[in-house]
């Protein structure tokens, strides 16, 4: 009742729209004047239009209708193809459960996967003896569907393994194929061989089975012998030339970042032209040995120099050097070799460097020598700077580490310090010392300065730290003599206090 209303309610909008629109084409037609002949020839056409307008809208819908009623026969009769192939009865679709359609979609598009993929691992494996359904378009019950998974797994698994042994022989011989020239001739010389090193075994085209493995595993056993010779003498080989060419690294003071070669042969990383490009390497630092050697004999003197001067450097580092008794250990013997090193031989040498590569250049003058990126003299003088600025740093790290132990001291001590127990736990100062270090004037008389105390409470008391006998005097080169009269003045003994009860206690206080 819903939608008749709905669709009536529709109809009444589009009559309202056609009798407006005819009413507008009125007032526009009677503007111009226009006969009624020619009026009514025009609404004949708009009439027609909306006519046939109708009569496409009927047609095209009644074909759609008839286009569902079609499908839902073929769908119908689909559903109960795959009941029976499914081996179940047959039912009618009830309308209220629209999903029962889609799952069994599902379940044969799935089934469907199951099947290609078994046919393509069979033809893969090259496998027989194992007969699979050939009609994609059917289903096929539980029972055939576990067994199909099963199929499925084990292949899987035996395609894996083979997979692997063949990339693993494929890689060695294309290895041992860039490496060894006598391998490389096998290989060209066989066109199978070259086709299997060459393909691509992931590739679902590619069929891989039990006789290929063989075949790849026997011819990669023949090749192994020869690659083992090749080896060893390669390896020897590459050792002793190394060795030569290490050697004129170190002559020709060339950068660890330019040595470009390893020490070990690895015929996965080297091949025969990394040797041939060694041996040239070795005979070009050879030539360019015997032109420097002049130069690089008094570089060397000069090294030798310097690092005997970084040694004594370090040795006195060490906290126990200066207190060290050891055999050989002599810290006027460093301090006199430091000494030479800086005034003499290293000077010397910097001079006797400066002229053989002053020499050098006259002879060779487009072929600069350099160290580090550097010519030896700029490489002489960068060191001293470096130097420098170690020790520089290393003082400032000093002097950051001593204060910081400071603040650690002061914040952490139980003692509370003041600038007056800070000195009194500096110097250790005696009066000898005193007497040398502040004038007389300065010192301070306590007799003198310290007021006299009057107590009625005590003045009539002996206190227990009366002196009981004259206070002598300082040392003479101390402090000044002091007044005999006064001191025997001051000086109050327990007798004496008794024959003067009404005399002052406690005067030293």
């Amino acid at each position: 009742m819903s939608r008749r209303l709905s669709v009536l309610e529709t109809f009444d909008d589009v009559h309202a729209k056609i009798r407006t629109t005819f009413r507008e084409l009125s007032a526009l037609w009677d503007q111009v004047h226009m006969s009624e002949s020619m009026r009514m020839q025009r609404i004949k056409n708009a009439v027609g239009h909306i006519m046939e307008l109708c009569d496409s809208m009927n047609s095209s819908e009644m074909e759609m209708v008839e286009e569902v009623i079609r499908s839902i026969e073929d769908y119908r009769k689909k559903v109960e193809n795959m009941r029976e192939q499914l081996g179940k009865p047959p039912f009618h679709v009830d309308p209220a459960v629209p999903g029962q359609l889609h799952h069994l979609d599902a379940t044969f598009e799935r089934r469907e996967n199951l099947l290609e993929r078994l046919h393509t691992l069979s033809q893969r494996l090259d496998i027989e003896d194992v007969e699979l359904v050939q009609e994609f378009d059917k289903l096929f019950s539980d029972d055939v569907q576990m067994k199909y998974e099963q199929y499925k797994a084990d292949w899987e698994e035996l395609l894996a393994e083979r997979l692997e042994m063949f990339l693993k022989l494929q890689k060695e011989m294309n290895v041992w194929a860039r490496s060894v020239g006598a391998i490389r001739e096998v290989v060209n010389q066989d066109e199978e061989l070259k086709a299997l090193l060459e393909s691509d075994p992931i590739s679902e085209d590619f069929v891989l089975t039990q006789a290929v493995i063989d075949s790849l595993s026997s011819q990669h056993a023949e090749l192994k012998h020869i690659f083992v010779e090749y080896n060893e003498l390669m390896q020897f080989q590459w050792t002793e030339k190394y060795g030569e060419l290490e050697d004129l690294w170190q002559k020709c003071h060339v950068n660890d970042f330019d040595r470009l070669f390893e020490s070990e042969f690895n015929a996965e990383r080297h091949s025969e032209g990394d040797f041939e490009r060694m041996c040239a390497e070795k005979e070009r630092l050879a030539v360019l040995y015997d032109h420097c050697k002049p130069v690089y004999g008094v570089l060397d003197r000069w090294k030798k120099a310097w690092d005997e001067k970084i040694e004594i450097e370090n040795k006195r580092k060490d906290p126990s050097y200066f207190k060290n008794r050891a055999p050989g250990h002599s810290v006027l013997k460093d301090t006199r070799i430091e000494k030479d090193l800086n005034d003499k031989i290293l000077p010397r040498l910097m001079n006797d460097l400066r002229e053989a590569y002053d020499v050098y250049l006259q002879k060779y003058p487009n072929q600069k020598i350099f160290i580090e990126s550097m010519e030896p003299m700029a490489y002489c003088k960068w060191q001293y700077e470096l130097h420098d600025r170690e020790k520089e740093i290393e003082r400032l790290n000093k002097m950051e580490a001593k204060k910081q132990n400071l603040e650690a001291t002061r914040v952490y001590s139980p003692v509370q310090r003041t600038p007056t127990t800070a000195k009194r736990h500096g110097n250790f100062r005696t009066p000898a010392s005193c007497s040398r270090l502040e004038p007389v004037a300065k010192k301070l008389h306590f007799e003198s300065a310290l007021p006299l105390i009057h107590s009625p409470s005590t003045s009539s008391l002996v206190s227990i730290i009366t002196p009981v006998r004259q206070a002598q005097g300082g040392p003479k080169h101390s402090s000044p003599k002091e007044d005999k009269q006064r001191l025997g003045a001051r000086s109050v003994t327990p007798s004496s206090a008794a024959k003067r009860p009404l005399a002052k206690r406690n005067i030293h206080f």
